[in-house]
């Protein structure tokens, strides 16, 4: 396999106009990637199509990745620990809490249940937890709720400037959803708050 990816240019053979009988070799507009043989509308595109997004050297073409085919799995992972650095370092430090936090999107109940699986080695459903961090992200709540201006935004969408739709039951329909979000306000779901952190007290483990 070359070193390098190159765009392979593709033409095509059209009918002359002079003579509607005889062909002629002409540029298509595509281009095929000399790696993988995949073909774009786009010179640029193919020849990125299976360097490294990240690296820019040759990829693994057979290899899988969210933002590039090619990409090589530890420029990903590389990557997404440095945005994961850089984003724990940004929060906000939270004193004295004492609610769920989340790293490498596991749940603990609290910090000292996280340096319980820390101690244990992660072990079980743990495994792979890494070194000690100093700081790791809360985790904030939320409620199961329908958003009426969301709704709204749905009935109005049945109105496109030409034909009114006249639509009824809207107000006995907002009310409902006032008492739904009521009654559900202590129902929801933790998620990671990327945005607050909290200090593991090591030394009091």
């Amino acid at each position: 396999m070359s070193e390098k990816a190159e765009s392979i240019p593709l033409y095509q053979y059209v009918p002359t106009l002079e003579e509607p009988d005889r062909t002629r070799l002409q540029p298509s507009g595509l281009w095929r990637c000399s790696v993988c043989a995949r073909v774009f509308d786009d010179c640029e595109v193919a020849d990125r199509c299976c360097l490294c997004h990240y690296c820019g050297k040759l990829g693994d073409p057979t290899g899988t990745a969210v933002l590039c085919r090619g990409a090589h799995n530890e420029c990903v992972k590389d990557h997404y620990e440095k945005m994961a650095a850089k984003q724990l370092d940004a929060a906000i430090l939270v004193e004295d809490y004492d609610s769920q936090v989340c790293v490498d999107d596991r749940m603990f109940e609290d910090v000292f249940e996280a340096i319980e699986a820390w101690n244990d080695g992660g072990g079980g459903l743990h495994c792979g937890l890494g070194p000690r961090p100093e700081f790791i992200h809360t985790m904030r709540f939320e409620c199961m709720r329908i958003d009426p201006i969301a709704v709204s935004d749905i009935i109005d969408g049945w109105n496109d400037g030409e034909v009114e739709v006249d639509i009824d039951g809207w107000n006995e329909l907002e009310k409902a959803i006032k008492v739904f979000n009521a009654v559900n306000v202590r129902n929801g779901l933790f998620f990671e708050d990327t945005a607050h952190k909290v200090r593991i007290p090591w030394e009091d483990a």
